[in-house]
């Protein structure tokens, strides 16, 4: 198994709900070897780590990795961020700001699979801007992403974590799988 990591912030101090851990940020795990592994800080860049503050969710740095493979002729990219915070899943002007820098990036990247944290609920603007050009491939009987029992905030029913695609890719199938974080994971079979 190989690792591609993305730092985006330095959990160094103690707060209510994470003990120190160093840098955090975004990780993808492959088997496959890739082609390629780019990312790009759409807040921030990787020369200036900061230091998260519990008091500002939005401390961090903010950045998409995508990695490219060749499997039996055919390319495959594949995508992940953790996009910016808001409270009670409600837009924000950062949010809205991000989201524009988030999707210039996204145009040049094309074809891609898109998963990750959007921290932004199915249904409304911010998650919109994403849908209006990409294919959502959460079932829409899908209430909620967030764990009810590992979240700290237990009654949340937000899709948040999402599964886009370009028209280049076809999910088969999809499974919302809990228990594994505060978040539910995301398990896709490609056509």
């Amino acid at each position: 198994m190989k690792a591609y990591f993305t730092p985006t912030m330095n959990v160094c101090k103690t707060n209510p709900f994470l003990a120190p851990k160093g840098l955090w940020g975004l990780a993808i795990f492959s088997k496959q070897k890739p082609v390629l592994f780019t990312e790009y800080y759409y807040v921030g860049k990787r020369s200036n780590i900061p230091q998260f503050i519990y008091e500002n969710p939005n401390s961090g740095n903010r950045a998409v990795s995508w990695i490219t493979f060749q499997i039996k002729n055919k390319t495959y990219t594949i995508a992940t961020t953790h996009f910016t915070w808001s409270p009670k899943g409600e837009e924000t002007e950062e949010q809205r700001s991000n989201m524009e820098k988030l999707l210039i990036q996204l145009k040049k990247m094309e074809p891609f699979i898109l998963c990750g944290d959007f921290n932004a609920p199915r249904g409304k603007s911010i998650y919109k801007m994403l849908e209006d050009v990409y294919k959502d491939n959460i079932p829409k009987e899908i209430t909620s992403t967030i764990d009810p029992i590992l979240h700290r905030e237990r009654e949340l029913s937000f899709v948040v974590d999402s599964l886009f695609t370009t028209s280049q890719y076809i999910i088969d199938a999809i499974d919302i799988v809990g228990g594994l974080s505060d978040h539910k994971g995301i398990c896709a079979i490609l056509k």
